[in-house]
């Protein structure tokens, strides 16, 4: 029990408290607190009910609120880290070898760089700053190490932050971040190498309007094909034989104890400047995409293309923004600005409103509180 939490003490808020005792109390005394977002949800189908269970572990290393936590700190350990993921199982899902279930993960994270923002002022958008140069990229490095020990490759890294501004700010991080990925390249192997993803989603959904969910349903199924997603047992005689185009081959199969399961390799590694808005859209279609293979896998569904308009694409939605809703207070002090109906247009006027007064709550909380 305590080598599986000494492997996710970032994630266990009191891991200092149970270290002193893990040696000398029985490990049913052993209660790991985590700190972040879960909620659970079922589904009927047919004569079994399917689970659908989102869980969000806030690491414990560096936290702290918006402005006053950015960047990465002198072990690489960065603001707002968050690690999401979606479980889909069976009632009949007990144990890891009995049932059938899925999962895929996905990280957000601040940029891995020595910046911050002065907000000493009253000013809505403080100007970012680089606090020290970091030509060989010492930070990021020891940031992505630590990915690489314990996702595996490929670590995808997609940048949501602005590139085009008429006075830089988020541009910045911009600038600073694709040449320290490309510097510590050069010293990986070519399979191993951090695949970086630049996109201005903020300048993109003022151009094209209504495409912005297109665009990310496009970068999702290529992050998807990379990474793969987790299922145990094997893979159902109908997907088998299946062919169907869309069922591409994802990730790596594992052998594990003489049973062939499929396995996650490597993470999508989110972020924009605060991790909230933008990156919970992004990471949303990311697993939306994610779930659709999950259930096909499960043979609860033929094709893994899942309509807005469904039912269960309607509650993990709900599910989803409720678990953007909470990161966004816990981090910026208010819910998201702007969620996923923002960018899906949906009821535009109603949710222009609710994100007007999301936005005056956000700098209430943070210039006065």
């Amino acid at each position: 029990v305590w080598t599986r939490l000494h492997n996710c003490s970032k994630f266990v808020w009191n891991d200092q408290l149970l270290k002193p005792v893990q040696s000398v109390v029985h490990p049913d005394w052993i209660v790991p607190v985590i700190h972040g977002y879960i909620q659970q949800a079922s589904v009927p189908v047919y004569t079994c009910p399917l689970y659908l269970t989102v869980i969000a572990r806030r690491s414990q290393r560096y936290a702290g609120t918006r402005f006053l936590k950015r960047g990465a700190n002198d072990k690489g350990e960065v603001a707002n880290e968050v690690e999401t993921e979606v479980i889909a199982s069976v009632e009949s899902s007990l144990t890891l070898a009995g049932g059938r279930f899925t999962s895929y993960v996905s990280l957000r994270g601040s940029v891995p760089l020595p910046w911050s923002q002065d907000y000493t002022g009253m000013v809505p958008k403080p100007q970012i700053r680089m606090d020290r140069p970091d030509p060989y990229g010492s930070l990021a490095s020891q940031h992505f190490c630590e990915l690489f020990e314990r996702y595996g490759t490929p670590v995808l890294v997609f940048n949501l932050a602005k590139k085009y501004e008429k006075r830089p700010r988020e541009s910045i991080l911009s600038t600073e971040m694709k040449p320290v990925i490309e510097y510590l390249n050069q010293f990986l192997a070519p399979e191993h190498r951090i695949e970086y993803t630049a996109w201005d989603m903020a300048r993109f959904r003022k151009i094209h309007q209504y495409k912005v969910i297109d665009k990310l349903e496009e970068i999702a199924k290529g992050i998807l094909r990379k990474t793969g997603f987790f299922c145990n047992g094997k893979e159902l005689y109908c997907n088998q034989m299946s062919e169907d185009k869309k069922r591409v081959k994802l990730g790596r199969d594992q052998h594990v104890k003489s049973k062939l399961w499929r396995s996650q390799t490597g993470v999508a590694r989110l972020n924009c400047v605060d991790c909230i808005d933008r990156t919970n859209t992004a990471q949303f279609m990311i697993h939306r995409q994610a779930l659709g293979y999950q259930l096909c896998s499960m043979g609860i569904i033929d094709d893994p293309e899942l309509p807005f308009e469904s039912d269960i694409m309607r509650l993990f939605e709900g599910i989803f923004e409720a678990h953007g809703d909470t990161i966004a207070l816990q981090y910026g002090g208010s819910q998201l600005v702007h969620s996923i109906r923002t960018y899906r247009k949906a009821s535009p006027w109603a949710l222009q409103s609710r994100d007007i007064l999301n936005s005056v709550s956000r700098y209430y909380s943070n210039a006065f509180t």
